[in-house]
């Protein structure tokens, strides 16, 4: 912004000291102070927004991918061997199950159920019994603040191959 301290100059035995000298400079300042504050927020409004677009894009972008490998970290301790990995995707392609095969007779799944296209819920199955569940907790913006699991209390048989849930 160019400077005008010409135009405000007040000379001794030359400026009339009078309400419309005082009026046109200050009037002059009040509307360029009013411009840098109407700038000032501005900027501030874009910041906030950036960083509120920025926030948004960690929360679709990194907790899947996050809440993705959580769930194949959870499950490597059941697939020890070198099982195949199948993924069932529901009709808007979100992840429906992830089933891992433990050996040829033993299946691990990893069950979601989504509302307004978050997950919600997480169910942890061998060979269709719950081993344990996931409830997910969201903020008002659809941010993950945290998460309750429960584990159901079963105990393991192998008979004729087959691992058996026993409750």
């Amino acid at each position: 912004m160019a400077r005008r301290f010409e135009d405000y100059r007040i000379r001794d035995g030359v400026t009339p000291l009078s309400a419309e000298t005082f009026n046109t400079r200050f009037g002059d300042v009040d509307l360029r102070l009013d411009t840098l504050e109407k700038l000032k927020m501005d900027w501030e409004s874009a910041v906030a927004d950036l960083a509120s677009l920025g926030l948004t894009k960690v929360n679709e972008v990194l907790i899947p991918l996050i809440l993705r490998a959580e769930t194949l970290l959870s499950s490597a301790e059941i697939q020890l061997g070198n099982g195949d990995c199948s993924i069932v995707y529901n009709e808007d392609g979100t992840v429906a199950e992830m089933n891992y095969e433990v050996d040829e007779d033993n299946v691990y799944s990893d069950v979601f159920t989504y509302a307004d296209g978050i997950v919600t819920k997480e169910e942890g199955k061998l060979n269709g019994a719950m081993v344990w569940e996931k409830i997910y907790s969201y903020d008002l913006n659809g941010r993950l603040t945290g998460w309750n699991q429960n584990r159901v209390q079963i105990s393991f048989v192998r008979r004729n191959g087959r691992i058996e849930v026993i409750r």
